[in-house]
């Protein structure tokens, strides 16, 4: 076991070793394969953020949807008590808290989705400054 331990430790060396004298001899195409890298999470967030946006979206239609229809079963269950409909009266009042929950929920959702979208912003921001500046140190040392 010694030995195929030496053998892979110095095969690791010697690879390691042309590597770094090929990023010496050419360090132009390291800087652009970074960039391309940077490139590919820069879209990779560009579209979390498109997916994200889209939910936030989705849950602020939901959300104003149930608190439409809770104010709707509200004003029914409110004409259903002052006709005496009794049975008419508790489906509304009923639907009515379910519709409260709903919006609640969906609020609660609506603010996490806000605040990762603020997160995500935030990375993106930060990972294009990145690829900016490496961007400009690779035109720096072209030059």
């Amino acid at each position: 076991m010694g030995l195929l331990s030496r053998m892979k430790t110095m095969i690791a060396a010697d690879i390691h070793e042309w590597l770094d004298e090929k990023e010496k001899k050419n360090p132009i195409a390291v800087l652009n394969e970074y960039l391309r890298q940077c490139e590919q999470e820069v879209e990779k967030v560009r579209k979390l953020l498109e997916r994200q946006y889209l939910l936030k979206e989705q849950f602020t239609r939901e959300y104003r949807e149930a608190v439409q229809l809770a104010e709707k079963r509200k004003k029914q269950a409110d004409i259903a008590s002052k006709a005496g409909e009794a049975e008419l009266f508790a489906f509304a009042s009923h639907e009515h808290m379910q519709y409260e929950e709903r919006a609640a929920r969906l609020k609660q959702l609506l603010d996490q989705t806000s605040e990762q979208l603020l997160e995500l912003g935030e990375q993106c921001l930060a990972l294009f400054a990145r690829y900016c500046n490496k961007i400009s140190q690779t035109s720096t040392f072209v030059l």
